[in-house]
């Protein structure tokens, strides 16, 4: 994935937003990363695709996001029966980038939530957007000028 340049670019954006950002500004970023560079699925063709690394690494966990049917032993090893036993698929939300960012997420089991694109776009503009849409002005206003100079 990193090989994309628009993806290494956008995960590289996310790496300078952080610096000098508020511990609010750090977490809404990390749950923006969270689901899209780690956990990132979209639909195409009416069909859902993994994208995040995270979901790309496991078998187990590439099931649980993408298949129409998790097996029950996809949804026992992956902690669902213990904590989401209510759940026979991730919950799937559209992509919006402030939802993304204060959703909560547990790092020891399949996600029982995924925020799903309608395709693979991370251009410059929706970069942007979700950087945007995530940072607090002060802190915006700060990486607007840094990538500026980095640019001139």
């Amino acid at each position: 994935m990193f090989a994309d340049p628009d993806f290494a670019e956008f995960s590289h954006k996310i790496g300078l937003a952080s610096l000098a950002a508020s511990d609010e500004d750090i977490n809404r970023l990390a749950s923006c990363y969270w689901f899209t560079v780690e956990f990132g699925v979209l639909k195409e063709e009416g069909a859902i695709k993994a994208y995040g690394a995270g979901l790309l690494s496991s078998f187990g966990e590439m099931e649980w996001a993408c298949a129409d049917k998790p097996s029950l032993e996809c949804r026992e090893s992956g902690g669902m029966m213990t904590h989401h036993a209510h759940l026979e698929n991730p919950e799937l939300k559209p992509f919006i980038p402030e939802d993304a960012a204060v959703q909560p997420f547990p790092i020891t089991t399949y996600q029982p939530v995924l925020f799903c694109a309608e395709r693979y776009t991370l251009n410059a503009q929706c970069r942007c957007v979700c950087l945007r849409r995530v940072l607090t002005l002060p802190h915006l206003l700060m990486l607007t000028v840094f990538m500026f100079f980095r640019t001139v």
